[in-house]
C-alpha cells in the first residue's frame, strides 16, 4: 500500500442490507461454509492473525453487533 493508503478487507454482507434480506443471505451463507466445512475467524483470531502479520494500524468493524461479518480496516502512514 502507498504511504495515506487505507484498506478494507473482510466478509460480511454490510451494514445497510435491510433486515429481510440479511436475514435470507446470512442463511444461505452460513449453509455454503457448513457445507465446505469451513469457519469464519472470531475478533480473537483475527488480532492473532494480524500481529503475525505485524500490521498494527488497523480497525476491527462488524456488519452489526452480536453478528459475524467482520471487516479489518488498515492504514498505511509512512
Amino acid at each position: 500500500m502507498k504511504p495515506g493508503a487505507t484498506a478494507v478487507v473482510g466478509g460480511g454482507l454490510g451494514k445497510y442490507t435491510p433486515e429481510s434480506m440479511y436475514r435470507r443471505l446470512k442463511e444461505g451463507r452460513q449453509k455454503k461454509l457448513e457445507k465446505v466445512g469451513g469457519k469464519r475467524p472470531n475478533e480473537g483470531e483475527l488480532r492473532e492473525l494480524l500481529k503475525k502479520a505485524n500490521i498494527s494500524n488497523y480497525r476491527l468493524l462488524s456488519d452489526k453487533p452480536n453478528e459475524s461479518g467482520r471487516w479489518i480496516e488498515m492504514h498505511k502512514f509512512e
